[in-house]
């Protein structure tokens, strides 16, 4: 079943081949089967999405995203009840990609937040970095045509960040 979940991701790559991205790793969707529980976590964050209808705001991410949560205060006054967190801690461009093209998004969810590529800094180019992360908002688009997409800067993840 994974196979086939990662076929369907790749096979939707091609949708990508008329727009102007340049392919690299980052525009490449793969699916983290190798991650235990990623993919469980992944289903676990679609079905909350599809469950509570009063969700109009998606957070997609890595784990900057995923520990928003951590914040109960900030949490329950501002994203509480309208939101779900689809972050998943160590996440890539391509892994976010691959679950933006194989996540559902119901009608009544308004607006995606996407924050993710620190885990991409290591080994890819600023460019490679933005075609992934115009990758992942252009497939959320697609998907529906009038959702808010909101792409996020790369935040800062170290207490003492290396030079």
């Amino acid at each position: 079943m994974k196979n086939n979940q990662n076929t369907r991701a790749s096979t939707t790559l091609y949708d990508f081949q008329y727009s102007n991205f340049q392919y690299s790793m980052t525009t490449n969707p793969y699916g983290r089967f190798n991650k235990p529980n990623w993919y469980e976590t992944h289903l676990k964050q679609e079905n909350i999405s599809k469950k509570n209808k009063k969700i109009s705001l998606m957070l997609l991410g890595d784990s900057i995203v995923a520990g928003l949560s951590r914040y109960h205060t900030v949490w329950k006054k501002y994203f509480n009840h309208y939101t779900v967190n689809c972050g998943i801690g160590g996440d890539r461009l391509q892994h976010t990609l691959w679950r933006s093209i194989n996540l559902d998004i119901p009608d009544y969810v308004k607006s995606v937040f996407i924050c993710c590529g620190t885990n991409n800094l290591d080994n890819d180019t600023t460019q490679d970095i933005v075609n992934g992360l115009l990758c992942i908002a252009f497939n959320m688009k697609k998907k529906k045509n009038d959702l808010n997409i909101i792409i996020s800067g790369i935040l800062p993840r170290d207490l003492h960040p290396s030079q």
